[in-house]
């Protein structure tokens, strides 16, 4: 009987690198879920139910920060680590960070070597 394999949800709405996370995490046997919005990951979150969510926060509509409001009304235990290129957070939001428990917030770019370190580091966590 084969392990499951971890399930990594990449939220981003940039095609390119939407494509490039989902071929290098599956070349490494993770199970790879995308979606180019909030909206449309929202929904698959509930059915999917990834074990960790690479989540842009500069989304166009329902923005990263939105998206994980509303995540954490009914998943508490979905390990997210934020990525953003161009945002950066006010005090109150580095504090609505702690309280919706992001794991971490990173900024691009971020090589994908590194990124998937903080991927296992985020896994490792409890």
């Amino acid at each position: 009987m084969e392990t499951p394999k971890i399930k990594i949800m990449v939220v981003e709405d940039e095609e390119v690198m939407n494509l490039h996370m989902r071929s290098y995490f599956e070349r490494r046997e993770y199970s790879v879920i995308t979606a180019s919005s909030a909206e449309e990951a929202l929904p698959l979150v509930a059915k999917e139910n990834p074990d960790l969510m690479l989540l842009d926060i500069g989304l166009p509509g329902m923005n990263g920060l939105e998206l994980l409001k509303e995540i954490r009304k009914f998943n508490r235990s979905l390990r997210v680590i934020l990525i953003s290129g161009y945002y950066y957070l006010s005090p109150g939001e580095e504090k609505l960070l702690k309280e919706l428990d992001a794991f971490e917030f990173v900024r691009k770019p971020i090589g994908i070597i590194e990124l998937e370190q903080r991927v296992k580091d985020a896994l490792k966590r409890k």
